[in-house]
């Protein structure tokens, strides 16, 4: 597929938020963002036919069909912990949790919805670090009647705060160490605690006095620097945000001084802050995100569309037969071309038996050469223009008649191309002067008689 669709739907007690990105081959794009208002004054069950007629009208609006949604809820309805197994139980690891979940929070397995991420592996130790997300199953369910009334079937809900992290950690990819992510939403202050490329803790802090210092907020801050810190107590802190969000930048900066690195904005270009978690939720839909916590129930979640993976198939087996055919021609090709080469090869032999001759005919002239230069040595011009005609005139070629007038020479004959013989005597250094002194004749047997007239260099054959 050339383009898929993702729709994140940040779900808060005042409003509902909605990103739909478009991801063409490997860039990622916003399609459309919208907010709608609620009443903070009702709890969310009283609202969810709200929430579900707004996101249905989104998608009819936008005219989307299918794509991967994933809902975040507060992250103040999520228990967030982050503990140390043995590393044989990793194979096991979610029947593990299932069966030691009231050691991790008072609840049983069975009144709750939790997800994991394993942190880190410690072989020398044999230690394995999991963060682990627990919610329970009667916060969870108005966020599921939402879901279940929606056109399209949703992938996952996760913690709203892990949809800012996935936006912080879109283009900085963490290395182990910890990190402290801080979202303003109006007057509340969400903050994420990141381990690696894990989200190990989120605390929602509510709104404090406006333009003036929060002494409880900057106390709680104080104290997840010092729980989460390293052995110097050192966390670097990042507000992410779009604009300015002045307030929550200079609290930060009270309570953390050293540790606020200042402010990091979203990757993509989004209208507003608040779309900052809708935007790192729609991320999950493209494997972008780094943060994968899905507390929504297997049975819900929408099944993965085989459609792509039966097309994918076909295709394979399209392209197996192209080869296979291919394979077939190019066989088939390649034993014609042989036997062509066996044809070519049988009469080249022929030739070369002809060739073979030739040279011993020549070695005889040669001989007689040899000799007849030691009869009359006053002569033996005569023997080597003779010769470098020979040698220059191709063997489909023949002399009938010489006759040599001190340095001119005329030759009559025939040949099977009697234009190539001219360029041919040219490029002797001994002649010079040579052109035909007659027009060329065809014969009978398609042979050309020619007459040639040229002269030779006498210096060169002293």
């Amino acid at each position: 597929m050339l383009s898929t669709a993702a729709v994140g739907i940040d779900i808060t007690d005042q409003q509902v938020s909605i990103v739909c990105l478009k991801k063409y081959l490997k860039t990622v794009r916003l399609l459309a963002a919208e907010k709608c208002l609620l009443d903070a004054d009702k709890p969310l069950t009283e609202k969810s036919e709200d929430i579900s007629s707004f996101i249905n009208e989104f998608f009819k609006e936008h005219r989307i069909s299918a794509a991967d949604i994933y809902i975040g809820i507060p992250s103040d309805r999520v228990i967030f912990r982050e503990i140390e197994l043995p590393l044989a139980v990793k194979e096991n690891l979610a029947s593990t949790l299932a069966y030691e979940m009231e050691k991790y929070v008072p609840l049983s397995a069975a009144e709750v919805y939790y997800d994991y991420q394993i942190i880190a592996e410690d072989k020398a130790r044999e230690v394995l670090t999991v963060a682990l997300s627990v919610v329970k199953q009667s916060d969870l369910e108005p966020c599921l009647k939402v879901a279940a009334s929606l056109d399209l079937t949703a992938s996952g809900i996760s913690p709203g705060s892990a949809g800012a992290a996935n936006s912080f950690m879109r283009d900085e990819k963490g290395n182990g160490i910890s990190r402290m992510v801080a979202f303003a939403d109006g007057g509340r202050l969400d903050l994420a605690v990141l381990r690696g490329q894990a989200l190990i803790y989120a605390k929602a802090l509510p709104a404090g006095p406006v333009g003036g210092p929060d002494e409880k907020r900057a106390q709680q801050i104080k104290a997840l620097l010092d729980r989460f810190g390293d052995k110097d107590g050192h966390v670097p802190v990042y507000l992410h945000a779009l604009d300015a969000a002045e307030d929550a930048a200079q609290q930060l900066e009270a309570a953390a001084p050293k540790a606020y690195q200042g402010t990091k904005p979203p990757g993509l270009d989004l209208l507003s802050s608040q779309y900052i978690p809708a935007y790192g939720l729609a991320l999950q839909g493209f494997d972008n995100a780094a943060v994968h916590i899905n507390l929504m129930p297997v049975d819900r979640r929408k099944k993965p569309n085989k459609t792509p993976l039966y097309v994918m198939y076909g295709l394979a087996g399209c392209l197996l037969l192209a080869v296979l055919m291919w394979a077939g021609v190019f066989v088939v090709k390649q034993q014609a071309l042989l036997n062509h080469l066996d044809q070519k090869l049988a009469g080249l032999r022929v030739e070369a038996r002809e060739v073979e001759q030739l040279r011993s005919d020549i070695d005889q002239l040669q001989s007689r050469i040899n000799r007849l230069e030691s009869l009359r040595p006053g002569n033996t011009y005569v023997i080597n223009v003779l010769m470098e005609i020979t040698q220059r005139l191709p063997v489909n070629a023949w002399v009938r008649d010489l006759k040599i007038s001190g340095n001119e020479v005329r030759i009559f004959g025939s040949a099977a191309s009697a234009s190539d013989l001219v360029p041919a005597l040219e490029a002797s250094p001994l002649f010079h002067g040579a052109e035909f002194i007659s027009t060329i004749r065809k014969t009978r047997n398609n042979q050309e008689f020619y007459r040639i007239g040229l002269q030779f260099h006498q210096e060169k054959l002293k």
